[in-house]
């Protein structure tokens, strides 16, 4: 019974880690991995946004790149907006103030990225 616990345990674990990141903010509890993976947003200024999506090595790089423009429509609501993406792969991640703990994990695989400077357009 114990090695039938350990065995159904450890198939769990794999399971759950070998899912792509979801549409998430990163630091959310709705998601097992969201203090590692997910999208951050910082605004610049009124109507510019820096955006930001880190995948894991189950997600695409156009899958964040497309959640990069998820985030982007967004924030400027109904208005179109400008961005230009910068897709790469980090192999290094910083987790969310929430667990320092995960501050600079080294990682076995290259995790693609996508970051964009977002500008709204005013409607006309």
């Amino acid at each position: 019974m114990y090695r039938l616990s350990i065995l159904l345990f450890t198939m769990m674990l794999i399971g759950c880690a070998a899912t792509a990141a979801p549409y998430v903010q990163k630091g959310s509890t709705s998601y097992q991995f969201g203090y590692l993976f997910g999208y951050s947003d910082k605004k610049l200024a009124e109507g510019l946004y820096s955006v930001r999506f880190e995948g894991n090595d189950h997600n695409t790089m156009p899958e964040v790149a497309g959640y990069v423009k998820r985030r982007a429509a967004e924030l400027c609501a109904s208005s179109d907006f400008e961005a230009e993406i910068r897709q790469f792969h980090r192999m290094r991640t910083e987790a969310s103030s929430d667990y320092p703990y995960f501050k600079g994990i080294m990682t076995h695989a290259p995790f693609p990225t996508a970051e964009a400077q977002v500008k709204c357009k005013a409607r006309s």
